[in-house]
C-alpha cells in the first residue's frame, strides 16, 4: 500500500525531476507499515497513524500537525526539524530515537512514557545553544502534567 507515493517520494529527495513529495495529509494510515522508510518531508497533517510501524524511520522536515500518533512505533527513527504541533503521542513507542531539539512540539497530546522520552532528550542537549528550544520542551510537558 502506498508504495508508488514511497518510491515518488523517494526519487523527490534525490532530486529526480518527477519526483513528488508524499503527501499522506488527512488519510487513515491506521497499523501503516512504514518500517525503515525515508520520509524525510512527508505531508503527513491530520493522518490518522494509530498503531504506524515507523521504527527506523528518517522523518526530517516531516509535517505531523494535528496527526495521530496514539500507539505508533517510532523505536530508531531520526526525528528531525518536524512538526508535530498538536499531534496525539499518547502511548506511542519512541525507545531510541534520534530527536533533534528543533522538532516543534507545540500542544502535544502525550502520556508519561512520552514525557521521560521528552526529558531524556532535553539532558541530552547543548543548553547553550538550545536553551529557548528547550525551555519550550519543558513548558510542553509542564502543560501535559497541568
Amino acid at each position: 500500500m502506498y508504495e508508488s507515493e514511497i518510491l515518488s517520494h523517494g526519487r523527490w529527495l534525490g532530486g529526480w525531476p518527477d519526483g513528488v513529495r508524499a503527501d499522506f495529509s488527512g488519510l487513515d494510515l491506521t497499523g501503516i507499515d512504514f518500517k525503515g522508510v525515508n520520509l524525510a518531508g512527508a505531508d503527513f497533517s491530520g493522518a490518522d497513524m494509530t498503531s504506524a510501524d515507523l521504527r527506523g524511520t528518517r522523518l526530517r522536515g516531516a509535517d505531523f500537525t494535528g496527526a495521530t500518533l496514539a500507539g505508533a512505533n517510532l523505536t530508531n527513527a531520526t526525528i528531525q526539524e518536524a512538526d508535530f504541533s498538536g499531534a496525539d503521542l499518547r502511548g506511542a513507542t519512541i525507545d531510541y530515537s534520534i530527536l533533534q531539539i528543533s522538532c516543534v512540539i507545540t500542544d502535544v497530546k502525550f502520556d508519561d512514557d512520552t514525557v521521560t522520552w521528552l526529558l531524556q532528550s532535553v539532558a541530552t542537549v547543548d543548553v547553550t545553544d538550545n536553551a529557548g528550544k528547550i525551555k519550550g520542551i519543558i513548558t510542553a510537558i509542564r502543560n501535559a502534567l497541568d
